[in-house]
This record gives structure tokens, C-alpha cells and sequence, in this order.
């Protein structure tokens, strides 16, 4: 779900007010955190946003294999027991050979 960037604006607005504004913002690269009126926001106030270039396309691909495995083989996952999702999947077809991952 994205929220309109003017949105974005004025919540930090408030919250800056609270605790100061923050040294960077790393976010998902959504519509509202690459808009013009964010980023005009963040140089006025001296705020970095944080985002990432790629060089290439195998940076690309080799960056989201291993964020893949990370997430997949490695992280727990509080919704599977905190089991990464391959253990999880493993514990379950050693239990019932009929249950499929879909």
C-alpha cells in the first residue's frame, strides 16, 4: 500500500519536530520515497536517502541470489516458528510425503 508523498512529508515534518530530523532515510524505493517533493524535502533539511544504483545486471541478479538465500535458508521466519522457510518446508514433506509447497 503506497501513501501520497505530500503524506510522507508532513508526518516526517511532525516527527522531526519530536525527535530532529534524522541523519538518512533507507527505504524500498516505493513512488512515494523517490518523488520529487521527498527529495526536495531531504536536501532541505540535510537528510540523505538512502538508495541503491547497480552497476550491471549480474550485480543485479548476483545481489538478489544471495538475498534469496538469505531469506530462504538462512533467516527465521517468526510465522514458520522461527525456522527458515527450507526447514520448514523439510520438516513438513519428512512429516506427511502428500504435503505440498505451493
Amino acid at each position: 500500500m503506497n501513501i501520497p508523498v505530500h503524506r510522507v512529508v508532513r508526518i516526517l515534518e511532525r516527527l522531526s519536530t519530536e525527535r530532529g530530523y534524522p541523519a538518512f532515510i533507507r527505504s524500498d524505493n516505493g513512488p512515494e520515497f523517490i518523488a520529487a517533493a521527498l527529495v526536495e524535502w531531504a536536501e532541505h533539511h540535510g537528510v540523505i536517502l538512502d538508495m541503491y544504483l547497480f552497476r550491471s545486471l549480474s550485480e543485479v541478479r548476483t545481489l538478489t541470489e544471495d538475498w534469496r538465500t538469505e531469506y530462504n535458508e538462512e533467516r527465521p521466519h517468526s510465522s514458520l516458528g522461527n525456522m527458515p522457510p527450507v526447514i520448514y518446508a523439510r520438516q513438513k514433506l519428512d512429516g506427511d510425503p502428500h504435503w505440498r509447497w505451493y
